[in-house]
């Protein structure tokens, strides 16, 4: 680390010492002779960052962006919250968020998504009871997050609420307001209202139909999410690598051999190559089954080879993490 490396990272432990590293500092830090041309170049390495949670090397940009002046703007203030939360400091992303004076609903919902994705889900709701207290009307970005969060809590009548909201204010209409919607209800044990929200869709999409297959298959209702994307499929909504691992998986669990079987060549014929999850929802139910050899023969010739580069990569991947 150069000189000049060192005093930027002083500069950003002193101008904000509530993110200062209490482990082993990462050497890899921000350049001092990068060179922005406007606010994107900071927003853009905050997002690459963010993508490889890179927390040391963003905490010294962090600290340039203070002593720019930037940091407490609502965009940058935004993106950084999204970058601390990629990198598991959840409490620093609510330090940094309720340290912005500045009311604005982008806040939010970087926050409760945030929360929501790493699976804190009271304190979504949390955040979100702060922000109706506030008077900030929610919006379509931020209600799939709170869905979530109320699907995982079995906040049945906290979603029913957030339903009538819904369609009050016509939000109805956004494909991940319904998809999160109809997985909420299927959480909640409410199945049937699950499979009414999808058939009041004007326009079905395949992010609707995979939630309400996968809350059939977490009810049991095997036979019936089949029934549903064959239909589906009738109308031109052709069901996607997602969408066939849910079914597999379902019947993989009910120890249906012979379906599984017809899947995989139906996922197949469609052109849908199994992936990781499709093999592992074969191998992860109740008891391991081995293929009709009729259709083992043409299958596991083609696929074997690229199954074990995708196993051993799998392995490296977790020695690696062992030694670490």
């Amino acid at each position: 680390m150069t000189g000049k490396e060192d005093v930027w990272t002083t500069i950003t432990a002193v101008a904000f010492p509530r993110f200062a590293m209490h482990s082993a500092p990462n050497r890899t830090t921000v350049p001092i002779t990068h060179s922005f041309q406007s606010n994107d170049g900071y927003t853009k390495l905050i997002e690459t960052y963010s993508h490889h949670r890179s927390l040391q090397p963003g905490r010294v940009l962090h600290g340039r962006l203070i002593i720019a002046g930037l940091a407490r703007l609502t965009h940058f203030a935004s993106k950084l919250i999204a970058f601390y939360t990629e990198c598991g400091q959840l409490s620093h992303a609510r330090q940094l968020f309720d340290d912005i004076p500045q009311i604005n609903m982008s806040r939010w919902i970087v926050l409760i998504g945030a929360y929501a994705r790493h699976g804190f889900f009271q304190e979504a709701m949390g955040v979100f009871c702060g922000m109706q207290r506030e008077g900030i009307r929610p919006n379509k970005f931020v209600l799939p997050s709170v869905l979530k969060a109320c699907g995982h809590l079995s906040y049945r009548r906290t979603g029913e609420t957030i339903h009538a909201m819904i369609l009050r204010n016509e939000f109805e209409c956004d494909e991940f307001v319904n998809a999160t919607l109809i997985d909420m209800y299927s959480k909640c044990g409410r199945i049937g209202k699950a499979g009414l929200v999808f058939d009041g869709m004007v326009e079905k999409d395949l992010v609707a139909l995979n939630a309400l297959t996968s809350g059939f298959v977490q009810h049991g209702l095997i036979k019936e999410a089949l029934g549903l994307v064959d239909k589906m499929k009738f109308v031109g909504l052709q069901p996607n690598v997602v969408t066939w691992n849910t079914l597999i998986a379902g019947f993989s669990q009910a120890s249906d051999e012979s379906t599984v079987t017809e899947l995989f060549q139906l996922m197949n014929d469609a052109g849908v190559e199994p992936d990781v999850v499709s093999w592992t929802s074969v191998i992860s139910g109740r008891r391991i089954f081995i293929f009709n050899a009729q259709y083992a023969d043409n299958l596991l010739l083609s696929s074997t080879l690229k199954f074990s580069s995708v196993i051993g990569k799998e392995v490296n991947y977790s020695h690696k993490n062992s030694s670490i």
